[in-house]
């Protein structure tokens, strides 16, 4: 094999290498796009996951507080309705 043939085998090698670095960075700038969408898509969810909590949290409030003022209804009522105790 002839120093021609031995230039040709790493001319040949080293665009072999090129097409597969270039396949590469295409694979990576796709997968970096796909991370970026994926970290947008898990941001939006835990902002709805925090305005979920967030409104969980005031319903049982909210709840508390009608059942502390049906208690006191109740309690008003059965004080009006029960003779006074002496």
């Amino acid at each position: 094999m002839g120093w021609f043939d031995k230039g040709f085998d790493v001319l040949k090698s080293n665009i072999t290498i090129d097409v597969q670095l270039e396949h590469l960075r295409e694979r990576a700038s796709k997968i970096e796009t796909r991370m970026d969408s994926l970290e947008s898509g898990l941001n939006d969810v835990l902002q709805r996951l925090v305005r979920l909590e967030t409104q969980r949290d005031a319903d049982k409030a909210e709840m508390r507080a009608e059942v502390a003022q049906f208690k006191a209804d109740v309690e008003r009522a059965a004080q009006r309705l029960l003779p006074p105790s002496s």
